[in-house]
């Protein structure tokens, strides 16, 4: 049994200026502190670890500034520690300082700086680095697409225990993507991010399960407990981003986008999102939010603090699209609707003619465009019904649904109406991004 720290040698030897007592004390405290808060004493002794020059302070003081609560929201002041920590190598440093290349104000736009960095902690088996690394290597982010080099990435995260990494290639073997399809293969990789639960991995190993012989399950099940190995990755005949614009109805103008997410993207935005999900919320004809039997679903916005260059490319996908700026959407609202969970019928726009909704409308103007993205699949239920237009979408994992809230003179669409319907059998995750007139960044961040 590990003995308790003596913590009062530690605060002794901490006010004798010693850096990584320092350290250990202001860890101490934030760990024995409330919930999700960063008590000022804690701030204090990072603070003085981290001048000190010591690089688990600095990292940690990077953080701080980066968290949802108790201290200032400030990318500046996180990427000048991680900065002094990257100086010194730190892996988590150069990692944290590649994601706020790719999100901050300054964004690098050639992804130039931010594959560098990532390369930097990679090179040190950092899981989360490899996998981003392993993304831009997929989509050609800083460099051309090369997913037999993303494979071969992909395959050193999983190795370093990244459940993202083993869905991935679980999602390759499965398919045949730069690697010779195998179900067996598959369902192993599938089977190491259940275990982790890595969102998605439950739900393609029951599929898989379903259409392998007993041989190939009891095959993967041993193969999973060991070390899996692997054939040389190949190139790939098609990308691994696709996606196909299908016009559903000129009025109103909406459209299916089919493949728009892939797999992975699916995936990890669940895992942003999922730890801070909570009971959705409506908006009244007050102009105020509030819970409502019309939606039962549970939601996370992806505020600044919990985005990443997956998630800002997303972003950068969804208004090149609707050939909108980044600066006009609100934050990507992840939702998610259980057995008997639904949305009922509603509009995205605010009323031009309540009084009510001036506050709303003052806020960076009307919605104008709705991109809901399906994060998986349902089995049974879950549509999105367009009842004025005889439209019904049924979810599918990656698949997303763009629409137009106003007329082209700018005017609220009536038939955008539409309702998610209750989930029958299954799960529903999906994204909605609402994108406004005006700047809406402006008003709120």
């Amino acid at each position: 049994m590990d003995r308790p720290p003596d913590i009062e040698k530690i605060k002794q030897l901490a006010a004798q200026g010693d850096s990584i007592a320092q350290y250990n004390l202001g860890v101490w405290i934030i760990n024995n502190g409330p919930r999700r808060e960063i008590p000022q004493e804690a701030q204090h002794w990072l603070l003085e670890s981290a001048k000190q020059g010591f690089a688990p302070a600095q990292v940690t003081m990077g953080s701080i500034f980066l968290k949802l609560q108790g201290q200032e929201y400030s990318p500046a002041r996180a990427e000048y520690w991680f900065e002094k920590a990257s100086q010194q190598g730190s892996a988590d440093a150069q990692y944290r300082l590649a994601e706020l290349r790719a999100i901050g104000e300054d964004v690098d736009e050639d992804f130039q700086l931010t594959r560098s960095g990532l390369e930097q902690a990679a090179a040190q088996d950092h899981p989360a680095a490899l996998c981003q690394l392993a993304y831009c290597q997929d989509h050609g982010l800083g460099g051309a697409a090369d997913p037999a080099a993303a494979t071969r990435t992909w395959i050193r995260a999983a190795d370093h225990g990244a459940p993202r990494a083993a869905s991935n290639l679980g999602w390759r073997y499965q398919t045949g993507f730069t690697v010779k399809q195998d179900p067996v293969r598959a369902l192993a990789w599938y089977l190491r991010a259940q275990a982790a639960d890595y969102p998605g991995a439950s739900a393609a190993l029951a599929s898989l399960v379903d259409s392998s012989s007993d041989r190939q399950n009891n095959l993967a099940r041993e193969m999973a407990a060991e070390t899996i190995d692997h054939d040389e990755p190949a190139g790939s005949d098609h990308d691994v981003l696709d996606f196909e614009v299908r016009e559903l109805s000129a009025s109103p103008r909406v459209s299916l986008l089919k493949r728009f997410f892939t797999i992975d993207e699916c995936d990890h935005l669940v895992s942003i999102a999922r730890p801070f999900m909570h009971p959705s919320t409506v908006i009244t004809e007050s102009g105020k939010t509030k819970k409502d039997i019309q939606r039962t679903s549970e939601e996370s916005p992806i505020y600044d603090q919990m985005r990443d260059l997956v998630v800002n490319r997303l972003e950068e996908r969804m208004h090149t699209l609707s050939q909108t700026p980044m600066a006009h959407g609100e934050p990507i609202m992840v939702l998610h609707y259980g057995q008997g969970m639904e949305y009922r019928p509603h509009v995205d726009y605010f009323d031009p003619d309540s009084d009510l909704m001036k506050e709303q409308l003052s806020r960076g103007g009307q919605r104008i465009v709705t991109i809901i993205t399906y994060l998986s699949s349902v089995e049974t239920g879950g549509s999105t019904d367009f009842p004025k237009a005889n439209i019904s979408i049924a979810p599918i994992k990656g698949d997303a649904v763009m629409f137009f809230n106003v007329l082209e003179n700018g005017s609220p669409d009536p038939l955008t109406q539409h309702a998610g319907t209750p989930v029958i059998e299954g799960d529903k995750w999906l994204a909605t991004r609402w994108i406004h007139e005006r700047d809406w960044r402006q008003i709120h961040m």
